[in-house]
C-alpha cells in the first residue's frame, strides 16, 4: 500500500527542481526514507508525482511522513537555487534600465547580504516558516505548483527580496556616486596651482559638528562652503567631502591633520580626503584638542 501522492509542477524551475529532488531522494534512501517518483510533461511544464510506499503494516499512513519530507524539500530549493532565479526576474522586471552588467552586479550583492543573513540563524527561522507553510498546504491539497504557491502564498518572502534588491541598489549607486565624485575631485585637485601654500592644515569640528580648517597653531581659517563645487548635491556625506576638498585645494598644504572626532562622525568624507590627497593625509588620535572633545563628549554621554 502507498500513501496518497503529491504532485509537484514547475515550468520555469524543471532542470533546478528535478536535481534538487533527485538529490535529496538519494540522500534520504540512505537514511532508509524510501520516496519514489515519477516524471511527465505537462504542457511547457513537468510534473513530479511522489510517493511513499509501506513497508509494513505497522507503518500506518505514509501521508504525513511524506508531506515532512518534500516541505522539507521544496523549502530548502525556494531559499536556495529558486531565490536567485526570482531576484533574476524581479531585477528583469523592475530595473530594466539597469544593464546587464550592472544587474549581474545588484543581484550578487544581494545574494551576498541574503547568504549573510542565513548565516545569522535566519536560514533555519525561514526553512520552518516556509516548510511549515508547505505542510498546511499540503493537508488540503495533494498538488502544488511551485511558481504559483512562490507568488500567491510567500508574499512576505517577495516583499523580503524586493526590499533587499532596493536597499541593494541605494547602496549600489552611493558607491557608484562616490567612485565618481574621488575622480572628479582627483582631477579637480589636479587642474589647481600644485605649489605648496601652507605648511599643515587641520582638519577638525566644532561643537555643533560643523568643519572648521585650523592652521598650525590651531587657529581657525576661513572656509567659505559656498565655494565647493557641488559635485554630490544627493549625498549629505559625500557633499560635505566636496566642499572640504575644495577648501583644503584653496590653501593647498603639505600636510593634512585629520582630527578623531571627525573621521568617526564622517568616516565617509574622509575616506574621500584620503584618496583624493594621500600621503598628504595623517589621522590623529591624541592631541590635546582629541582628548579635550573625547572628555567633553564623556561628559554629555
Amino acid at each position: 500500500m502507498t500513501s496518497k501522492g503529491i504532485v509537484i509542477e514547475t515550468r520555469q524551475f524543471i532542470s533546478e527542481f528535478g536535481k534538487k529532488l533527485q538529490s535529496d531522494i538519494l540522500e534520504l534512501k540512505k537514511k532508509n526514507v524510501d520516496i519514489n517518483y515519477s516524471i511527465r510533461d505537462r504542457g511547457q511544464g513537468k510534473i513530479w508525482l511522489c510517493l511513499m510506499e509501506r513497508k509494513s503494516e505497522e507503518e500506518g499512513n505514509l501521508s504525513p511522513l511524506l508531506h515532512y519530507y518534500l516541505s522539507g524539500i521544496l523549502s530548502d530549493f525556494i531559499l536556495e537555487p529558486a531565490r536567485r532565479t526570482i531576484l533574476e526576474n524581479l531585477m528583469h522586471r523592475n530595473y530594466s534600465y539597469f544593464n546587464r552588467t550592472e544587474r549581474e552586479v545588484i543581484l550578487s550583492l544581494t545574494l551576498h547580504k541574503l547568504n549573510q543573513e542565513d548565516k545569522k540563524s535566519s536560514y533555519f527561522y525561514n526553512k520552518s516558516y516556509l516548510a511549515n507553510r508547505f505542510k498546511e498546504y499540503f493537508k488540503n491539497n495533494d498538488f502544488v505548483n511551485i511558481e504559483g504557491f512562490i507568488f500567491f502564498r510567500l508574499k512576505k518572502m517577495l516583499s523580503h527580496l524586493r526590499y533587499n534588491v532596493e536597499s541593494t541598489i541605494d547602496e549600489y549607486l552611493e558607491e557608484q556616486e562616490y567612485q565618481e565624485l574621488v575622480r572628479l575631485l582627483k582631477h579637480f585637485v589636479s587642474l589647481g596651482d600644485t605649489e605648496i601654500k601652507t605648511e599643515e592644515i587641520h582638519l577638525t569640528l566644532d561643537q555643533e559638528g560643523e568643519f572648521v580648517l585650523r592652521d598650525k597653531g590651531f587657529n581657525p581659517l576661513a572656509m567659505d562652503i559656498n565655494e565647493g563645487i557641488s559635485l554630490s548635491p544627493y549625498n549629505s556625506n559625500l557633499q560635505k567631502a566636496d566642499l572640504i576638498v575644495t577648501a583644503l585645494v584653496n590653501y593647498s598644504p603639505q600636510k593634512i591633520i585629520i582630527h578623531r572626532r571627525l573621521f568617526e562622525i564622517y568616516p565617509k568624507a574622509v575616506e574621500v580626503v584620503l584618496n583624493v590627497f594621500g600621503d598628504r593625509v595623517l589621522l590623529c588620535k591624541k592631541c590635546h584638542l582629541c582628548r579635550k572633545q573625547q572628555v567633553s563628549q564623556d561628559i554629555i554621554d
